[in-house]
């Protein structure tokens, strides 16, 4: 089975500008202070036609990392650590890739590895984990397997 998930990860106060910024997404609590965005398709294709001057920053390994996303991910992160991940795996095969803001300024570097990325990004926000479970596991980020899955019907933690 597959994992493949292309999202923001944002501070609860940063969630309403969520609905105003963003088509097609949504904000999802995962608790810790912290949101789910899933970046589908469509809102990045939106994102693309509103900030068309925006090129895609250098970012070996992601397939989403675009201009838009930086710049927003950079204003949303004057409200805390903001992260963008990715993951794509199959068959234990694959790689993820993450890159955190701080008070607009980029805190870590686009990374991208077959593992860890996205559990030093979820430090950076603040995600403890107490083993046997890491990071990724402490956010919840292993309950679904994508990004249509984490937009299906809304769930009773949504907000």
């Amino acid at each position: 089975m597959g994992h493949t998930i292309e999202a923001l990860i944002v501070p609860e106060a940063a969630a309403p500008r969520i609905a105003e910024e963003l088509e097609h997404t949504r904000a999802i609590a995962l608790g810790k202070g912290l949101c789910l965005v899933p970046i589908p398709e469509a809102t990045l294709d939106a994102l693309r036609v509103r900030y068309p001057e925006l090129a895609d920053p250098v970012a070996p390994g992601f397939c989403k990392l675009s201009g838009p996303i930086a710049r927003l991910a950079k204003e949303l992160s004057e409200h805390g650590p903001v992260a963008f991940v990715e993951t794509d795996y199959f068959g234990g095969s694959g790689a993820q890739s993450a890159t955190v803001w701080d008070h607009g300024v980029v805190v870590m570097p686009p990374t991208h590895a077959h593992m860890g990325p996205i559990n030093e990004a979820l430090r950076l926000l603040g995600v403890k984990a107490n083993p046997p479970y890491d990071e990724f596991d402490a956010a919840g980020l292993g309950a679904y397997r994508s990004n249509e899955r984490w937009l299906g019907p809304k769930k009773s933690y949504d907000r």
